[in-house]
């Protein structure tokens, strides 16, 4: 198994817009690969099969602004598959799985924010009636 295979953004299913259907039908990539490797070996059942699978990801962009930081990256894996025989290649298809991820510690916040909140209402409703 590649070593990328534990990262969050192999998971299609939940890494991809909701309105994304084809993105989310891929689940996760190592399942998928195979499955496409499956069908070339038995495309080609005496043929040498050779599977590679180059990964790029771009380092997080962080935004801080304000209270909260966000960050975003783009990921990309191309799974490369070529059969041979006799040193002959006899079919060559390529896949490329494309994603981006936002992160947001924006949930840490929840808490601070509803009780500036709050205390913000309050404050409003003492002046009110005062």
């Amino acid at each position: 198994m590649p070593r990328f295979c534990h990262e969050l953004w192999t998971n299609f299913d939940g890494s991809c817009a909701p309105d994304d259907a084809k993105g989310r039908s891929v689940g996760l990539l190592h399942v998928h690969t195979m499955t496409r490797v499956r069908d070339v070996q038995r495309r080609f059942p005496n043929a040498t099969l050779d599977l590679t699978l180059l990964e790029s990801q771009e380092d997080m962009q962080i935004c801080r602004g304000g209270l909260t930081s966000l960050g975003f990256k783009r990921s990309d894996v191309s799974a490369i598959v070529r059969t041979t025989r006799s040193c002959e290649t006899v079919f060559v298809e390529d896949y490329r799985y494309e994603t981006g991820l936002l992160s947001s510690d924006v949930v840490q916040w929840y808490k601070v924010v509803a009780a500036l909140r709050s205390i913000g209402q309050g404050y409003f409703l003492l002046r009110g009636l005062g």
